[in-house]
């Protein structure tokens, strides 16, 4: 019987830690605490500041890639301050961003 809700990638703490050390210097030393998951992405909070998504399937890395298009301009036309960080590292998925 197949698992339709299994990932098709497990991000773990450990590597989540890593590569966001590796993508983001200013962040060090990286504070990781496990925020939660979904059926698209598991979520890390950094330094008690920044949430940090990772997706755990494709169409949630197509999701966030689309996201990450559309945040600038939402940012500029909300009355409400938004802090983001936008980068991409290399996974099984290509380019996933964080």
């Amino acid at each position: 019987m197949s698992r339709p809700w299994a990932p098709e990638i497990v991000i773990t703490p450990d590597a989540a830690k890593q590569l966001i050390e590796s993508q983001f210097p200013q962040l060090i030393p990286v504070e990781l605490e496990f925020f939660g998951k979904g059926w698209d992405n598991s979520a890390f909070l950094v330094n008690q500041e920044y949430v940090f998504r990772f997706p755990r399937r494709q169409m949630g890395a197509d999701c966030m890639a689309s996201e990450i298009a559309v945040l600038p301009k939402l940012a500029a036309n909300l009355s409400l301050s938004i802090k983001y960080l936008s980068s991409f590292y290399q996974t099984a998925f290509n380019c996933v961003s964080l």
